[in-house]
């Protein structure tokens, strides 16, 4: 699925830069950086995850991602056509406000 997918790519991006998932500011919607002032006004994924009824949340995505950092990700799908939803950094959320 995108999800998994998702899940994956985000973990093989963390192992890879030495990132903690669960840490604030790691990793953020569209949605949670528009509220802190450093995105535009997107809103998703989480408008379409409660929209569907599928249950997703971000602390849930986060929290999958940290788990699958434990195993060897690999992406399997390469054919789903959706856009990336989610936005990894490597700076901390003050320093997006200095920057």
């Amino acid at each position: 699925t995108a999800y998994k997918s998702a899940v994956e790519l985000f973990a093989m991006l963390c192992n890879k830069y030495k990132l903690d998932p669960l840490k604030d500011g790691v990793i953020l919607s569209h949605n949670e950086c528009g509220k802190r002032g450093i995105g535009s006004g997107h809103v998703d994924p989480e408008h379409l995850w409660s929209g569907l009824g599928i249950g997703y949340t971000m602390d849930g995505f986060r929290n999958d991602v940290k788990k699958a950092m434990s195993g060897t990700p690999r992406i399997t799908s390469y054919g789903e056509s959706e856009s990336c939803f989610c936005h990894i950094s490597t700076r901390s959320a003050s320093e997006y406000l200095e920057w």
